[in-house]
């Protein structure tokens, strides 16, 4: 056995060492502790080893420059197509913190562990002897570094939420670390981390998610890298010519520009759950004003429901959509009306609101971008929108 063969052996087995210590050992010791200081420094230890031991193995990828960029493009278009779908689904908040002092840490937890996970890979990959056999163990191993056998076997009591697991977490994570693997043994380490750290950054820095559910979730993280590998199989792998290369990246790099040109036309015409109205009037200051923007969902038959003293509606009123708020429910003969008002108004609105003339509910607003919104509602509609009553 020649060096890089025992030393991508000892990495190997410290590694498997290591999941079994994860799963085990360390058990008794809070989510924090290893999150934040056992897990980080780990990879840092196993980072400088490898770093002064196996250095040498650096080596020149060919189209390395377009391999990164054609990785961004692809990552851009899925973060607009991932929003996107929120208009949809709907939206819920992030479960991480904003502050600045938890996005550090989350830094230094997250990102941080993902490229020198990454890089270990890379290691990993240039020591293989470009093996099958090896790039099976890389992708199974860092698979199972990526699970909690813990929640695993505390969570998986039935058929049904194996095969949930098994569609919504593990097969995506099996088919990123074949993606990554893969992009290793081709590109080198940039394009990988590239990957890796955009879709970590994502979750980190985003302040609200599309409601998906394990199935939705399961089909992305398995879409993605399937997309990625055929992308960079196609536009690389195929021996193309620097000047066609060129050229076909200068096309595809329009993709992201297109998508959101195509999602912007539909969500201002509101296509989606959720819909941009300007507003045109000062009868909701402060709340809002004219020349803001705010986003309205869509009513049905689920939301009309919550609907109560305080909430904001947009209603149809004479052909003419109105934004105020909902000061009293009433009831007249079994039927439910609505009595509203203008934040800013003395009176409340002359006339009571029926279900039916609810157009949507107010989610929130912003400031001084109503007037586009404003002026495209009317090409389209043909309706004025938020005059004062």
């Amino acid at each position: 056995m020649n060096k890089r063969n025992e030393y991508f052996f000892i990495i190997i087995n410290i590694l498997i060492i290591f999941v079994v210590f994860k799963n085990i050992l360390l058990i008794p010791l809070s989510n924090n502790v290893f999150t934040y200081i056992v897990n980080p420094v780990f990879w840092i230890l196993l980072v400088v080893y490898s770093y002064f031991v196996l250095r040498e193995t650096y080596g020149r990828y060919k189209h390395k420059t377009d391999k990164v960029k054609l990785t961004i493009i692809v990552l851009l278009s899925y973060l607009i197509l991932y929003l996107a779908s929120g208009l949809l689904l709907g939206y819920q908040s992030t479960p991480y913190s904003h502050a600045f002092i938890n996005i550090l840490k989350n830094i230094w937890a997250l990102i941080l562990v993902v490229i020198l996970k990454e890089y270990i890979r890379f290691i990993l990959v240039k020591n293989s002897k470009k093996s099958n056999i090896n790039y099976v163990i890389i992708v199974l191993l860092f698979t199972c570094l990526e699970m909690s056998f813990t929640t695993f076997f505390l969570n998986i009591t039935t058929i049904s939420s194996l095969m949930q697991y098994f569609f919504g977490i593990l097969l995506p994570l099996i088919v990123q670390n074949m993606l990554l693997t893969y992009l290793m043994s081709v590109s080198g380490l940039v394009p990988a981390i590239t990957y890796k750290v955009f879709l970590e950054s994502m979750f980190i820095l985003l302040p609200i998610f599309p409601k998906t559910n394990w199935f939705i979730n399961g089909m992305l993280g398995i879409l993605l890298p399937f997309v990625m590998f055929i992308v960079i199989y196609s536009f690389i792998e195929k021996k193309n010519t620097l000047y066609s290369l060129d050229r076909k990246y200068k096309r595809t790099r329009r993709i992201p520009i297109y998508l959101l040109a195509v999602i912007l036309i539909l969500f201002f015409y509101g296509t989606f759950k959720y819909r941009p109205v300007g507003v045109m009037s000062n009868s909701m200051y402060p709340t809002f004003q004219r020349g803001d923007a705010v986003i309205i969902e869509n009513i049905n038959s689920d939301n009309i429901l919550s609907i109560e003293k305080g909430t904001v509606i947009m209603y149809n009123l004479d052909s003419t959509a109105v934004i105020h708020r909902v000061v009293e429910i009433v009831y007249e003969d079994d039927v439910k009306l609505y009595r509203t008002k203008g934040d800013y108004n003395t009176l409340p609105d002359s006339k009571l609101v029926k279900e039916e003339q609810i157009l949507g509910i107010e989610k929130f607003s912003i400031p001084y971008i109503g007037y586009p919104s404003v002026i495209l509602q009317t090409i389209i509609n043909k309706q004025e929108v938020g005059v004062e009553t």
